[in-house]
């Protein structure tokens, strides 16, 4: 029983070994070992990967200026809505954190 144990915990230390030599001596990129990079701007009416993203507050709910207050964009667990107001022209929406007055 021992002896499959630190069979196992050999065999995962080697592992490790490899994927750091790996990386190390540039088979495999650091960029491509790190969690992929969201990249989205909230500038427009639409998004570009909706899905990627999760809303969870209390308080102030956050809105997107790009869209108006009766549409809304649905996330992976749930939508958000745009801000209350004129929506900004496109290309110039924001994603809104906090209040817009008082700030």
């Amino acid at each position: 029983m021992k002896l499959q144990f630190i069979h196992r915990i050999s065999l995962g230390l080697v592992t490790a070994l490899i994927g750091s030599v790996l990386v190390a001596a540039g088979g495999i990129s650091p960029a491509a070992a790190a969690p992929a990079t969201l990249t989205e701007s909230f500038t427009d009416a639409t998004m570009v990967s909706p899905e990627d993203w999760y809303l969870s507050y209390t308080g102030v709910k956050p809105c997107l200026t790009g869209i108006t207050s009766s549409q809304s964009i649905t996330l992976s667990n749930t939508t958000i809505s745009g801000c209350s107001g004129t929506a900004d022209p496109a290309g110039q929406g924001a994603l809104l954190l906090s209040r817009n007055t008082n700030n």
